[in-house]
Parts: C-alpha cells; structure tokens; sequence
C-alpha cells in the first residue's frame, strides 16, 4: 500500500460541492477521510457516498468555534492528520442591508471559523514537522466590490492570513489558498450562467491539483487568475459606475 492511500484528511465544509468533488478523488484512492459539517442528515449522506468509492469517512459534526479545537486535537490523537482542507463558507445577500448580525455571521464563517481550524492544525503539524493547510478562498478577496463589499473583506482577511501562516510554518508545511471563481451550486443558484461560471467538479479537480502541488495561492480554474487581474487593474470609477 503506497503512503497516498494511507492518507488521513480532515475536510472541514464537507457537504460543499466543491470538497465534496475534491473527496471523490481522495476516495478512490482508498484514502481516511474526517468529514467535518453542520448537518447530521446530509454529513451522513455524503459519508456514504464517499465509502462506496472506497473510503475509510468519519463525519464529525461541529456547530460552532468554540468547538473547533477540541474536536481537532481528538481527530489528531486518535492518529495525526496529513492534511486538512477548509472548505466552509458563507455568501451573504445584499451586502449593503447588511445588519450587525448579518456581517458578524459573514466574518465568522468566511474568516474566524477558519482561522482557527488552521491555527489547530498548524500547531500539530509543526510539531510533526510535516502536513498540508488547504483553504478554499475566493477571487472576491483579491478587490474591495460594490455588490459583496463584506464578503470580499471577509474572504480577503483569509488570503492576508494565509500568506503570513505560510511564513511561518514553511516550509515543512505546505498552506495553500486555492480561489474559486463562480462555481455552480447552492451559494449561486439565483446568479446568471456566463462563461466564468464553472462546474464544482470542474473547480474541484483544479483545487485538488493545486492543493497537491503545494502552491501558497491559486486559481480555481486558472483562467480566473487573468480574470481577477483586468478587475484588480479597471480604475475605481468603472466599478462605482458599473456597480461590479
């Protein structure tokens, strides 16, 4: 049995369509996954999808942050984790009726949920000496927008985060900041189809070539890399007056 198949990964988000996509390949590989949501029902469901490819899958259920440690260091000594992806998310409404609660929730499923799965994780894994941190960002972090101004903040925190982490557990351990673009699922389902909308499993294979690369940040797909660029490059009044 080669060390790819005795891989143990917590993925953290996992009823999402895109870590869902991301198992499937890890499944068939016959690899040990921890699968970690709020929702008993669909948590199960996806376990079960995930061993009949071939997996050993654990759900775990984690309602809140002030779960989040606990729970990690008993996956983690039940048998050390080599990576773990974060793959939650939340993308609120109309962002400019946005209420204290409103941006409390967006910040605390976009930004402090994750940052303290991976400040968890980093802290065994440096103790290891080895492992990967994989989150699921977004191209809303790379610029401030009209339309989701919280949001990108919250996922933009994230990238910032990120960069530091990897100064300083690299590089024996891998971070990677993987960006969709738009991806077809329940997050967008009222948004219009165009051509830089893409499937989740087509999002889920670029993301889990880049998380096995390693890279500290990238584009799911690729394309959005030159995407994200022409907006990071239009002039402040293009996007007031188109309302990007």
């Amino acid at each position: 049995q080669n060390i790819m198949a005795r891989r143990k990964t917590v993925i953290v988000g996992a009823t999402s369509a895109i870590a869902i996509g991301m198992a499937e390949g890890w499944a068939k590989r016959g690899e040990t996954l921890v699968l970690v949501g709020r929702t008993p029902g669909r948590l199960e469901r996806v376990a079960a999808h995930l061993r009949a490819l071939g997996a050993t899958a654990e759900p775990r259920l984690c309602s809140g942050t002030a779960e989040i440690e606990p729970l990690w260091d008993e996956v983690w000594n039940k048998e050390p984790v080599d990576q773990i992806l974060v793959a939650q998310g939340f993308l609120p409404g109309d962002t400019g009726k946005s209420g204290t609660r409103e941006i409390q929730e967006t910040f605390e499923a976009n930004t402090v949920a994750p940052i303290v799965w991976c400040q968890a994780a980093a802290r065994s894994m440096e103790a290891r000496g080895q492992g990967t941190i994989a989150v699921l960002g977004s191209v809303a972090g790379d610029r401030g927008r009209y339309k989701n101004h919280i949001y990108s903040g919250a996922k933009r925190a994230v990238e910032t985060y990120c960069e530091g982490l990897s100064l300083k557990v690299g590089p024996k351990i891998k971070v990677c900041l993987i960006k969709p673009g738009i991806t077809e699922s329940g997050m967008t389902a009222d948004m219009p189809r165009g051509i830089l909308m893409f499937s989740a499993e087509t999002v889920a294979r670029c993301a889990a070539e880049a998380m096995e690369k390693g890279k500290l940040k990238s584009y799911a797909p690729p394309i959005w890399k030159w995407a994200m660029l022409v907006i990071r490059l239009l002039p402040r009044w293009v996007l007031r007056k188109t309302k990007m």
